[in-house]
């Protein structure tokens, strides 16, 4: 952590081959925590969301799922206008929680912290990526009977849809 400091992308790579002598599970999965705490004081999303999957990984194999949902929803939430690398974290988050008892509501709190944050605009025009994430969110809020949330942002879907046309 202090060595590599000024070479975040290079922990990266070597990160898993230099946490391979800790024989106790929990203790790398803290030193990943501590690895993307090192990539957000580096103000480095990027990096982050690239160890986030393994660090989910290791979690759920400790029986830890909640904990690995968490550290997701956290990352997506904090970094809501990372459009490159947030679908892909969304789809792991969506995977784990699925077939849960109460996923719906999980996901629709979740959903309704999240969507607010997305940038509308990507420079002068409706962002692409708060339209794909807005339907995602409805079909999310639909599942869950919550029509009064899929309205409310249907109409802001289609307000952004008609600014772009």
């Amino acid at each position: 952590f202090t060595a590599f400091a000024a070479m975040p992308d290079f922990t990266l790579q070597v990160f898993d081959q230099l946490i391979a002598f800790e024989a106790d599970a929990k203790k790398r999965s803290e030193y990943y925590f501590r690895l993307l705490d090192g990539y957000a004081n580096a103000k480095r999303p990027d990096l982050a969301f690239r160890a986030l999957p393994k660090l989910a990984e290791m979690l759920v194999e400790q029986k830890r799922k909640d904990e690995a949902v968490q550290a997701l929803a956290v990352a997506i939430v904090k970094h809501a206008d990372e459009g490159k690398y947030v679908p892909a974290t969304l789809d792991l988050l969506e995977s784990l929680v699925e077939g849960e008892d109460g996923a719906n509501s999980k996901l629709v709190a979740f959903y309704s912290e999240f969507l607010p944050r997305i940038p509308k605009k990507r420079g002068d025009r409706p962002s692409d990526y708060c339209m794909k994430m807005y339907s995602r969110g409805i079909a999310k809020f639909q599942a869950a009977g919550q029509a009064a949330l899929a309205s409310a942002y249907q109409t802001q879907l289609n307000a952004l849809r008609s600014a772009n046309n």
